[in-house]
Parts: structure tokens; sequence; C-alpha cells
């Protein structure tokens, strides 16, 4: 009993929770440290926490009553960590304070020193998996009576520590537990210790089918936090629990997150995949399931997606295709023509697939990434493209890694996640690349610029147009180009936009010495109010506002033109015109629109972008007649903002947001459907 009686533990995976976000996951990682635990016969009790202000309360009510405080540690909440664990510690400072997670430079005494001096109240940091080193630190402190300076002697060389007063890094002295056998730890979901978070409508399921990355890229810490070796679950555990998961969950949106880091990559995968597929026949549930797949596509790749078709896209990972950037990174692709090949088999399987880049690797040039970004548009791929963000753990954050190819960075506020727990208020910043050795700040604003043309052109709204240029053979990245390159015939209108993005893109970032982590309630209120996603934010301001729009139309058509001068002198001039008027038709008025209207055109569209081609080659004899709708709850969001606010480009903004994870296109695009 005296196990239970000392170690009542706080076992927290807190992140920032809003009534409009149902996209965070249940806390699986703390789950597994629980379900460990719990296995033994003398088990102390647990409390597993996932929302900040459930713990600031608990804790408020009676903080004595707890005598360990357990913190997952990611970059989405080290400064709510920061804040909350500083509470804890002014309630009871005599509870013992333990983090795990990946979010440490676990490489460099330097680096552990850093991570205790941001939390001058914890006592110990479990590096790697946490279930045996936790269950292991926890019956050192009570085999110890709670003297921390016994539990060294008794804990592996993995769980680490720091004396203030020397200035030292402490190591356990006992031997290491090793990687965990997966296929014996218990399951948090069959044993319950997750009901709660499934009840809650806020919670995605996410689920661990293996543990282990093969790759070892410099950007990612994926790898070096769980092994290199794949291991996998038990199959029957993972299939149970699929079912028990879609029995309870509450979620609205039907999601399921996958957290492999490659899968796909066992043969076994698949019967998975047809498990996901029965299940949601059956129940629904998992309508949208988010899936990283094996970085290389093969045969097994291409088998699950064709299962698993309606249910999630297929990540074909590039991150770069310059070959000496790859070896920077520790990356390699599958080569160019068998990626094609894999590609247009999904394609014509109906697989919906995207490829991603980052720019600002080192290594690479500004004209590099956006020779890359047009080789990656010619596979008529969707691409996402991400900057560089240096994230601790990762061997691109190394202090060597930086000070070999001189990495430059600044920081901005992550404005998802910011929030206010009784007295704490709190937000947190990532760090992104803003310049090396052969990438300098100018090409940073750059880039920027042809990347709000590429937000633009991945809208639904301007799908018409990608693909009409696709069918004439023409490089929508480097029309991209062409337009970040064409101020002297910018609309002022439309000038004025693009300077605005390049201020607002430029004055997010602010210096290390400017980071905090203590903020009021006001100071979150603005930074909620004034932090936005500059690309979507600039895009809505476009479309809220008639004028500017209208300038904008006549500007696209005009500098398509002269693209094609001297790209495509025998480009279809009659289909483009005709697309840029499909495109702009399905733009409602802001701020007062229409629910609906009809339009005719002289093309069989819906056969046009089922084959693709030559928008020519689907020209009818007569016009055939279309519906534009929007769909009337989004509407009412905007309209609900607008009266608010009075600002139709903010209003729509916040209304795209609102349904950032369920088609949030939506908001400002007519959906198009044939008539008859």
């Amino acid at each position: 009993m005296y196990y239970k009686r000392v170690m009542k533990i706080a076992l927290a995976d807190l992140t920032y929770l809003s009534n409009d976000d149902a996209a965070q996951t249940v806390p699986l990682n703390v789950a597994y440290l629980a379900a460990y635990l719990r296995q033994e016969a003398d088990a102390p009790e647990i409390e597993i926490f996932k929302d900040p202000l459930r713990l600031y309360n608990a804790v408020s009510a009676d903080p004595r009553s707890y005598g360990c405080l357990a913190l997952s540690n990611y970059a989405w909440n080290f400064n709510l960590n920061r804040n909350l664990m500083e509470m804890v510690r002014s309630k009871n400072p005599a509870i013992i304070a333990v983090m795990g997670g990946p979010n440490i430079d676990a490489s460099s005494e330097e680096g552990i020193e850093s991570l205790f001096d941001a939390f001058p109240g914890l006592d110990f940091y479990v590096i790697g998996e946490g279930e045996q080193r936790f269950a292991a630190l926890a019956r050192a402190v009570v085999e110890s009576r709670t003297n921390v300076r016994r539990v060294w002697e008794r804990v592996p060389e993995t769980i680490v520590g720091f004396d203030r007063r020397k200035r030292t890094v402490l190591r356990g002295r006992g031997p290491d537990t090793g990687h965990c056998d997966c296929k014996a730890l218990p399951s948090p979901y069959l044993s319950g210790a997750l009901d709660a978070f499934l009840d809650d409508p806020r919670f995605v399921p996410i689920i661990e089918t293996s543990r282990g990355c093969p790759y070892s890229c410099a950007f990612c810490c994926w790898g070096s936090s769980t092994n290199s070796r794949v291991r996998p679950f038990r199959t029957e555990t993972v299939l149970a629990e699929l079912e028990y998961i879609s029995a309870r969950t509450k979620n609205p949106m039907k999601s399921l997150y996958i957290a492999d880091s490659n899968f796909g990559i066992l043969k076994r995968d698949i019967e998975i995949a047809r498990k996901l597929k029965e299940i949601n026949g059956a129940t629904g549930s998992f309508r949208n399931i988010c899936i990283y797949f094996n970085k290389n596509t093969d045969e097994d790749i291409v088998a699950i997606a064709g299962i698993l078709k309606d249910l999630t896209d297929v990540t074909m990972s590039k991150q770069t295709l310059n070959p000496e950037v790859l070896k920077i990174i520790g990356r390699k692709n599958i080569p160019e023509g068998e990626y094609g090949r894999f590609y247009s088999r999904l394609r014509g399987m109906g697989v919906s697939t995207y490829c991603e880049l980052i720019y600002g690797l080192p290594g690479e040039s500004l004209e590099s990434f956006l020779d890359g970004l047009e080789r990656a548009y010619e596979e008529n791929i969707r691409i996402s493209v991400y900057p560089l963000l240096l994230i601790t753990g990762t061997r691109i954050a190394s202090k060597g890694f930086r000070e070999r190819y001189r990495i430059r960075s600044a920081f901005r506020v992550m404005p998802r996640y910011t929030g206010t727990y009784g007295e704490i208020g709190s937000a947190e910043y990532e760090e992104v690349i803003v310049s090396h050795s052969k990438f300098s700040r100018a090409d940073l604003a750059r880039v920027r610029l042809v990347l709000f043309f590429h937000y633009l052109f991945s809208e639904p709204v301007f799908g018409d147009l990608v693909l009409f240029m696709r069918g004439e053979g023409l490089n929508v990245a480097a029309f991209m180009r062409f337009l970040a390159d064409d101020r002297a015939d910018r609309p002022a209108g439309l000038e004025a936009l693009l300077r605005s993005l390049e201020r607002a893109s430029a004055e997010e970032l602010v210096a290390k010495e400017a980071v905090k982590f203590r903020f009021t309630r006001a100071e979150v209120n603005e930074i909620r109010e004034k932090s936005v996603d500059q690309n979507v934010f600039h895009f809505c301001k476009l479309l809220s506002s008639k004028g500017r729009l209208e300038s904008f139309k006549g500007y696209l058509s005009g500098a398509l033109e002269r693209f094609c001068a001297s790209r495509s002198p025998d480009a279809d001039r009659e289909g483009m015109g005709d697309v840029i008027e499909m495109c702009f038709d399905r733009l409602p008025d802001f701020p007062h629109v229409e629910t609906g209207k009809r339009v005719r055109y002289p093309y069989d569209l819906e056969s046009w972008m089922r084959k693709g081609g030559n928008l020519s080659g689907f020209r009818t004899g007569k016009k055939l007649e279309y519906a534009l709708e929007l769909d009337e709850g989004r509407l009412s969001v905007f309209r609900g903002l607008y009266e608010e606010s009075g600002d139709a480009g903010l209003s729509l903004y916040r209304a795209r947001m609102t349904f950032r994870v369920s088609e949030p296109s939506g908001v400002y695009t007519y959906r198009r459907t044939p008539v008859g």
C-alpha cells in the first residue's frame, strides 16, 4: 500500500483545446505508460490528463494528493508544460516532476542543460520509449522513499537529471531496460484507459500498429527516438483495438490517426487496411484516416492505397529533388522513373495522392528549390510545401549542423496553440529557417511570394485553370514564378496585397531573445486576434474585395496570355478565356452572398475533370447548364462573424479556419454540379 499512498501520479499529454477544434488526439502516449504501470499488483493510482484546465483544477483543489507529475514534451506543448509545472510546484513543492518525449537534444550535455534550465522544477527526464523506463523510475522513487538522490542508483542511464548547483548532468547508474517488446505491451484501449477520451467529441482516436523507423532524415527525430528497427504490435491486438475504437469514438469528423512512421512497410499492414475498410463500411467510424505511409512507395503501398482509396490520401514524399541536398539530410528517394510509374498506377486506380516538399533545406538554393517545384508539378500531383522547421532533437537543429551550413533561424507563434487556464496564459512557438549558406533572407521573401500563388492555385476554385494549363502542356509552377516576378504589370490592389503579405510574413518572425512563455490573458487574446496563416488570410482578403477581385481577374487573364506567348503560342486562347470565367463564377460576391445560381458553358465539364486533357476536346454543340451552390451551414458561420466584426476578409478567414479539417474551401467556393 505504500506504493499507492506516496505515488498518486498525474500523467499528462497536454494540448490547447477549443470548442471549434475536434482534431486533437487522445493521449495514447501517456495511456501506454498508465496501462503498463497498472499491470503491477500494487500499482499506483494514476490519472490521465489532456485538458490543461482539468489538470489545473484538479491540482488546485487538492495539490498534495499527487506524488508525481509526469508530462509528455513536444514542440506544441513546451510552454504549456512550463506554466503548468510552475503552478503545480508552487502549490506542492514536494511533488516529483518527470518529463519525457522527443523534444530534447539528448545528444549533448548542453542540450540537456538547456531543457532543465527551462524547467527549474523538473527532477527527471526519460529519454526514449517510456513504458519500462518510467515504470523503473516509479519503482525507484518508491523504494528510495522519494529520496531523489538514492533514485539514481536504481534507474537506467536513459533517465537524466541536472544538479543545478554544480551545473552537471546526472544520469542513472542502473541497467537500461532497452526497447519495448511491442507485442507484450498492454493495450491502452482494450484496458479502458482511454474510454473517457473516446467519449469526448473533441478528441480523435490514434493508434500505433508498429514502432521504429529505418530512415534517418536529419529534419526528423522519429527514427532516433524509437530506434531504426520496425517492431510490430500483435496483429490481433491492433484489429481488436480498431473494433473497440469504432464502437466507442464520439468524434464528429469520424477520423482516425495511424501513428506509425511508415505504414505499409510490413506485409501484414494489408490485413489491417482491409479491417479498416470493413469497419468503416459497417459503422462509418473511419471516414477520414491520416496515415504516414512508407517513405518509398512499393507494391504493398499500391495495394493498401487501393483498399483505402475512399478513406485516405497517399503521401509520395520527396522533400527535395536535389540529389546533393538529399545526401545532406540523409534521405534517399525512389528513382524518378519508378516514382512516375507508381503515381500513374495510383491515379488510374482513383487514389488521391500528394507530394511533400520542404524549402530552406541546407545545401538548397532558391533556384534549386523552385526548379524542383516545377519538376514536381510535371507529375500532375498535388503538392504540399512546408518551411524547414528546426525541431529540437533532430540532427538538423544541432549546433554542429547549424554551424556547418551557417543556418539562421527565427521564431513565430503557432496561433492554434494558445490558451488561458486559470491565471495561466500560454502560447507556443515554432523555429523556422530564415537563411543558410545558399539561401538568403531575400530568397525567403521570394519563395513566400511564389508559395502564395502556389496556395492560390491549390484551392479548388482554381482547379479548372490548373487542369486547363496541364492539358495545354503548361507548367503551373513556372507560371507561379512568372507571377511572382511580374511586379511591373500588377494592378495596384494586388501589389498592395502582396506587399502586405511580405510585411506580415517578416513581422511574424521574432528573435530567440524575444521568445517568452508567460502571457497575460490580454496577450493571448491579441495573439488569437492577430496571428494568422498569412497565405490563407491574404487570399481571403483578396476574395472579400469585389474591386480587387475584378482587377485580379483581368490581370490573371492578361498574365496567362503573356506567359503562353513565350511558352505555348498555340495554346487554346478561347478556352483560356472560358476557363478564367469558370473559376471566377465559383467565387461568391462577399459580403452579400447569393447561396446559389445557374451558369451555362459550352463544355462537358464533368467528363473533362474526370479524364483531363485539352478543354477543347470536351466542347459541346450547345451550352450545358450547371448549378452553383454554397453550403448554408458554412455561409451562416461567415454571416455571424461578419455581423460581429464588419470585416469581410477577417470574417471569411475565421469561417474558413473553423472548417479547416473538413472542406474549408467550401466556405468561399460554390459547389458546381450539372443540371439534368
